[in-house]
C-alpha cells in the first residue's frame, strides 16, 4: 500500500519582518585617529605655509602694481575676474597678502607661516617635534611686538610694515608716553621677547691676572703648579702637582737661591 507524502510549501516571508541590508558605516572617531588622516592634514598645512610664504614674499615687490586691483575686494577671486596680477600666486596671493599685511600685522605676518609649518610637521611625522601650544604663545606675542616696532620705526612709509594693528598701537603709545617713551617700551619689549623665546646666555669676559715666572715666561696665577721636576720652585711642605700661590712659593724658607747672570747689551 503506497503512502503519499505531502510536500509542505514554504510560507512566503512577511515583508514587515524583512531586515534591511547592513551598510558599512565609517566611524568619525576612527577616521580622525587614523594615521593616514594625520599625514594628509600635515601635508595640507605644509602646503599652506609654503603658499603663504611665497605670496608674502612676492607682495613685498609687487604690492604697488596690484594695489588698484586688490582694492576691489574679494570679487577678484571670482572666475569672472580676468585682470592679470603681478603676485606670483595670482589674485589669491595678492588678496590674502593685502589682508595680512595692510589690514593685519604687516611684516610680522610671516609668523603665521611658522605656525602652519609647525602644525604640519607634527602631523606629517606623527610625533611632537615642536610644541604647538608654546609656539602659539610665541606667535601671538610676536605679532604684537614686531608689528608695533615695525610701525614705529617706519613711520611715514607708504608700505604697511606694521599693518593696521601696529599703526594703531604705535600711535596710541606715542600719544600716551611720547616718542621717547614708546621707543624705550618697545626696546624692553623686544629684548624681553628675545629672552623669553630663545633664552640667550649673557656672559662677561673673564679677566685673569698674569704672574711673571722666574724663567721670564708669563703664566696665570691660577695655573701655577709646583712639581719636583721643576727647578723654579721647590716647597718641602707641598706635594707634587699641588697648586699654591706665587707669594707662598717665593717666601718659602727652603727655596734655594737662584743665581742670575748679569748680561750687558
Amino acid at each position: 500500500m503506497a503512502t503519499s507524502k505531502k510536500t509542505s510549501k514554504p510560507k512566503p516571508a512577511d515583508p514587515s519582518k524583512l531586515k534591511p541590508e547592513t551598510e558599512e558605516k565609517v566611524e568619525m572617531k576612527a577616521l580622525i585617529k587614523d594615521e593616514r588622516t594625520h599625514k594628509i592634514m600635515g601635508a595640507f598645512f605644509l602646503l599652506i605655509a609654503f603658499l603663504l610664504f611665497v605670496a608674502f614674499t612676492s607682495y613685498l615687490f609687487t604690492w604697488q602694481e596690484d594695489m588698484s586691483i586688490v582694492s576691489q575686494g574679494a570679487s577678484i577671486l571670482l572666475p569672472s575676474h580676468e585682470q592679470p596680477m603681478a603676485n606670483m600666486l595670482g589674485a589669491a596671493g595678492a588678496y590674502f597678502s593685502h589682508i595680512f599685511f595692510r589690514s593685519g600685522f604687516g611684516i610680522a605676518s610671516y609668523m603665521i607661516c611658522t605656525l602652519f609649518f609647525i602644525a604640519g610637521i607634527n602631523l606629517f611625522l606623527g610625533r611632537k617635534v615642536f610644541s604647538l601650544v608654546r609656539n602659539i604663545k610665541y606667535v601671538i606675542v610676536g605679532l604684537i611686538v614686531i608689528s608695533v616696532a615695525a610701525a614705529f620705526v617706519t613711520t611715514g612709509s607708504t608700505f604697511p610694515w606694521g599693518g593696521a594693528v601696529g599703526d594703531m598701537i604705535s600711535n596710541w603709545l606715542q600719544q600716551l608716553i611720547g616718542k621717547l617713551g614708546t621707543a624705550a617700551v618697545l626696546l624692553v619689549a623686544a629684548l624681553s621677547y628675545i629672552i623669553w623665546r630663545f633664552n640667550p646666555v649673557f656672559r662677561m669676559p673673564s679677566r685673569k691676572r698674569i704672574v711673571p715666572d722666574v724663567t721670564g715666561q708669563t703664566i696665570n696665577d691660577d695655573e701655577l703648579v709646583i712639581n719636583n721636576s721643576n727647578d723654579s720652585f721647590i716647597n718641602s711642605n707641598s706635594s707634587p702637582g699641588k697648586k699654591v700661590s706665587p707669594l707662598t712659593a717665593l717666601l718659602a724658607d727652603d727655596t734655594p737661591a737662584i743665581d742670575h747672570d748679569l748680561h750687558i747689551i
